[in-house]
């Protein structure tokens, strides 16, 4: 440490020259660098032995507001870490900076990479003396350009009389001078900024879309109005020039008119330029066909709806025709029940008399019976007692049995035939009601054939005609087989002549009745028969 350590500028072959103060002056084309005054913050102090401090984290925090100094002075040199950037001396990009280059990724100088270093060396502290400090601006001083600053490399030489130090840690620094042409440097440092700048700014880049000047908006009904309003305007032309054309020798009223023409002429040249526009005629079309669309699309759904709630009433038509049909069925079963029980009801009444006589003859024939029993009872015990009744009185007593069997047997005879009689007359009664119910629902089903024949009529024939209407004469002409024998005769003779033998391929039997149009095929077909 006895010789103060000296420093070579490597960015050109002379160092740079001292200023009347003794310090370096920097070059004329270094325009950010600082004044000669400050170039003693370059100057190496002289160091104590002692363990070298941690290496602070991060990068330098920003120099203090109005600092003498450009940049911080240096922390204390560690060599057990790596510089904290370096830059390789041959214009060639090394792979891992190339590539960090095309990556497009970089922002700050690529950062040292011992290449084909002794590894022992570099983790005990030493590394290549051949390297050099890159003498970069800080983060926090976005002024100095690094293609200004970068191109200027220091690199420290350590005198000869520095060979005291002992520690084995601190061994003497072996240097390798390399003197490089200025030009080249500076082209390839030129060119490294280059790509360090284009990478920086493409990262950022902003690509602004090119907003595409799209149509103004028109509606249909402001298009519609324009245009109304560009034929009056030509129909006030017409009118105008019509005027000019009678105004050619009053001189007033035709310059009167000439301005008005031409006001008009001018809007109606700007309305038609408007309405001439291809943005806003097929922007117009558009809506105008996506509304014709929409009509339409409204009066199908319209009427699909139409249709589904017809068919829904006709089902519902259907269902209840059906319902009441089953009601009607299930009412006269009721009726019928119930019509029934009356004439059993009625039947009963009428017989209960005779059938009350027939229970009274049955009981006397039970009394009579009792009676018998009781005298044979009696008589059996005077003979155990040694009492024998006359022959006689058995006798009486067997005939006046006999007697009364044969008048109750009558009366059971009559009161018989009495009930039959009474019977027949019943079911005579209940035929006579059910064929009246029989009769009953057969005039309803003739009214309803009637009614459907009518309408069957209707259908074919049209409606029936009063006597006073125009077509009445056609209307009895073709009726007439019905009022008169001799058209009758003469109509059927005329059919007759047509009649071939059954084996006839061609031959067909008349329909019994009217032959009806088939279902209706179509919509037009329908509403017809609706009306």
């Amino acid at each position: 440490m006895d010789d103060p350590q000296q420093y070579r500028y490597t960015g050109g072959q002379h160092a740079p020259s001292l200023g009347p103060s003794g310090n370096m002056a920097p070059r004329g084309d270094f325009s950010a660098a600082p004044t000669h005054e400050s170039w003693d913050v370059y100057s190496q102090q002289q160091v104590t032995h002692h363990h070298w401090p941690p290496f602070p984290s991060g990068r330098p925090a920003a120099p203090p507001h109005r600092s003498p100094h450009v940049y911080p002075p240096h922390p204390p040199f560690d060599p057990s870490r790596p510089p904290p950037g370096y830059f390789p001396t041959s214009p060639s990009l090394t792979p891992s900076s190339s590539s960090t280059l095309n990556s497009g990724h970089v922002e700050d100088p690529p950062r040292f990479h011992p290449l084909n270093r002794d590894m022992d060396h570099y983790h005990r502290g030493r590394f290549d003396q051949s390297g050099s400090f890159s003498n970069s601006a800080p983060s926090y001083q976005p002024d100095f350009q690094t293609n200004n600053i970068l191109a200027h490399n220091y690199s420290v030489h350590y005198g000869k009389h520095h060979h005291h130090h002992h520690d084995p840690s601190q061994a003497p620094y072996d240097y390798s001078d390399k003197n490089r042409n200025t030009s080249d440097a500076d082209a390839w440092q030129r060119k490294q900024d280059e790509q360090w700048v284009n990478a920086f700014l493409g990262r950022r880049k902003t690509t602004q879309s090119s907003t595409k000047l799209s149509p103004p908006k028109q509606s249909v009904w402001e298009f519609r109005k324009k245009l109304y309003t560009a034929v009056k305007m030509l129909s006030e032309l017409s009118e105008v020039c019509q005027s000019l054309k009678n105004n050619l020798e009053n001189e007033n009223a035709w310059t009167d008119s000439y301005s008005r023409a031409v006001e008009l002429k001018g809007s109606l040249e700007e309305s038609v330029k408007t309405l001439n526009d291809p943005g806003r005629v097929d922007m117009v079309k558009k809506k105008l066909a996506w509304i014709k669309k929409r009509r339409a699309r409204m009066r199908r759904k319209k009427a699909e709806r139409e249709e589904e709630e017809i068919e829904q009433e006709a089902r519902a038509a259907e269902k209840e025709a059906a319902i009441d049909k089953q009601q009607m069925k299930k009412m006269q079963q009721i009726e019928e029940k119930k019509r029934e029980r009356e004439l059993k009801l009625a039947a009963d009444a009428v017989l209960s008399e005779v059938r009350k006589k027939q229970s009274d003859a049955k009981r006397m024939l039970d009394i009579l019976k009792a009676l018998e029993k009781l005298r044979k009872l009696r008589k059996d015990a005077a003979s155990r007692k040694g009492m024998f009744p006359e022959k006689e009185s058995d006798e009486v007593f067997e005939g006046h049995l006999t007697r009364l069997r044969s008048l109750i047997s009558k009366r059971t005879a009559v009161y018989g035939a009495e009930e039959k009689a009474l019977r027949v007359m019943l079911e005579g009664e209940q035929e006579q009601e059910r064929k009246r119910d029989r009769e009953k629902r057969q005039k309803k089903e003739r009214e309803k054939l009637l009614q459907k024949k009518r309408e069957i009529n209707t259908m074919l024939f049209g409606a029936e005609l009063p006597l006073d209407h125009p077509l009445q004469p056609y209307q009895e002409y073709y009726t007439q087989a019905e009022s008169s024998l001799h058209a009758l005769i003469q109509i059927r003779r005329e059919w007759d002549q047509f009649l071939v033998p059954v084996d006839h391929p061609d031959g067909s039997s008349i329909p019994q009745g009217w032959v009806l149009p088939d279902p209706p095929a179509d919509d037009v077909w329908a509403m017809a028969l609706e009306k």
